[in-house]
């Protein structure tokens, strides 16, 4: 075999020997050598109604860097590998419930190692194990050669247009609604001995720019019921962990789970889901939820999902909508629209006819009131601003609060103090992202005070308690 350059020459050498009977064949040896990779074993079947079948299979390679040929793409990943595959069968192929395999993998590569162990006890039931174990996985040099080739960085978000939006087609109100998946009465016949489990360690994963440490995953499977605890893995700077089961008996498929997160950084997991608002949450957060539900289609999940948690943002920035934006807006149309200010209107368009009659303007408390004066007093109501003693509001650290889901809505409620005020939370989040709820803040003694020293009218404002308070009407969508 000729390399491409055709300068370089490997032989493939094989060699086997064996004998074939009636009712059986035998091979009692099998050596394949190419490059430096060295196959070797033996394997037999007796009894060709039975097939009772025995095979063990070796592949032993201490250096790959040879193969650099043939896989030019992984040429420096091969330098100082190496490969070592141990595989037997045995048992019948006629009764798959008595066939047991073992597959062990050992193999190091330049950034890549892997160790693998596949113990398959009943292959009709299926009854196995897979164990799997890495120091480091480098998958941006083992699927780059295959990736289309970045040409330079990563584009940013595409804006929205501003003229054409894409919209999802309407549905066909004909059409059968979706239906949750569950397993036909054959599939559950097959998994009802299932007897599987999965145990995974890999140290570190690298791809995308993304670096992923202590990778964890233990899975088993016990007839129609599976299990995951735990899944666990440090990424983002932080660490993310879940559990759950899952019954595939029930109709439809019944889960629980639990799922936590702690200091992770926040931006990053929202640019996976939704890249375009990658930085509306910037900073770190924990986080916790339990769960449990039924079903997999949108209707069923809004009827049967339940569940609890709670948030805190140990540092952060909200970088959306400005909160301060929105009350400046509120406090604007709060104004305008105030009886208090309509009625003011009306007062001093009353006051400037009566100051014209000749008896009150040749009276001494006539002459001494000055109309203009005491209007741009009471203007003064209408400019009050609080925008500039509000930036602050947009810090998120030591932000906290609860969630639950329940009637297909997740509804979040945080509280949040800071120099300007309070910020009361109460808003909930559609399967659909619909959004609804509200928010109200209430005034700082200090806000209060600034507002007052902008108008001597800004108590008419505050309420019986002396509280300044305002609500917020939230709807739309979560993600707009």
């Amino acid at each position: 075999l000729r390399s491409e350059g055709g300068t370089s020459f490997s032989a493939l050498n094989v060699a086997f020997a064996g004998n074939a009977g009636l009712n059986d064949v035998k091979l009692t040896k099998l050596d394949f050598n190419f490059h430096t990779i060295n196959v070797t074993g033996n394997a037999a079947v007796d009894d060709f109604q039975r097939l009772a079948t025995n095979v063990i299979l070796g592949v032993d390679a201490k250096d790959l860097k040879a193969l650099g040929d043939v896989l030019p793409q992984h040429k420096d990943m091969l330098i100082g590998g190496r490969l070592k595959v141990d595989t037997k069968v045995d048992g019948l192929l006629s009764d798959l419930s008595k066939l047991k395999t073992t597959v062990d993998m050992d193999t190091k590569l330049t950034g890549a190692d892997l160790k693998m162990k596949l113990d398959v006890r009943n292959a009709k039931a299926p009854a196995l194990s897979l164990n799997m174990r890495s120091n480091e996985m480098d998958l941006d040099k083992l699927l780059g050669p295959f990736l289309p080739k970045d040409t330079g960085a990563k584009p940013a978000p595409a804006a929205k247009p501003k003229t054409e939006t894409a919209k999802t087609p309407p549905a066909d109100p004909n059409a059968p609604p979706p239906e949750d998946f569950k397993l036909t009465e054959e599939q559950k016949d097959m998994l009802k001995d299932a007897d599987m489990s999965l145990d995974i360690l890999m140290k570190k994963i690298t791809y995308d720019q993304t670096e992923i440490k202590d990778l964890t995953v233990k899975s088993e499977v016990k007839g129609l019921n599976t299990k995951l605890d735990p899944f666990a893995m440090a990424i983002f700077d932080g660490n993310i962990s879940a559990k759950g089961s899952l019954n595939l008996g029930a109709d439809p498929i019944a889960f629980t789970g639990a799922f936590d997160m702690n200091a992770v950084q926040v931006q990053e997991i929202v640019s996976l889901v939704a890249p375009e608002h990658a930085n509306v949450l910037v900073g770190k957060a924990n986080f916790d939820l339990d769960l449990n539900g039924a079903g997999t289609t949108p209707a069923t999940l809004s009827k049967t999902l339940s569940g609890a948690g709670a948030f805190a943002f140990l540092e952060g920035t909200a970088n959306g909508g400005s909160i301060a934006e929105q009350l400046a807006a509120k406090l604007n149309g709060f104004i305008s629209d105030s009886s208090i200010t309509k009625a003011a209107d009306g007062v001093f368009d009353q006051a400037a006819k009566l100051l014209e009659n000749p008896v009150i303007k040749a009276s001494p408390a006539g002459q001494k009131f000055n109309l203009d004066q005491e209007r741009q007093k009471y203007q003064s109501f209408s400019t009050i601003q609080i925008t500039d003693k509000m930036q602050a509001d947009q810090d998120l650290k030591d932000t906290k609060g609860s969630l639950e889901i329940k009637a297909g809505r997740v509804y979040i409620t945080s509280a949040k103090a800071s120099d300007s005020g309070s910020f009361d939370l109460n808003s909930s989040v559609g399967l659909d992202m619909s959004l609804g709820g509200k928010a109200t803040f209430t005034a700082s003694k200090s806000l209060k005070e600034h507002m007052k020293a902008q108008s001597q009218y800004a108590d008419l404002m505050f309420d019986k308690q002396g509280n300044f308070a305002l609500d917020l009407a939230l709807a739309g969508s979560a993600m707009a």
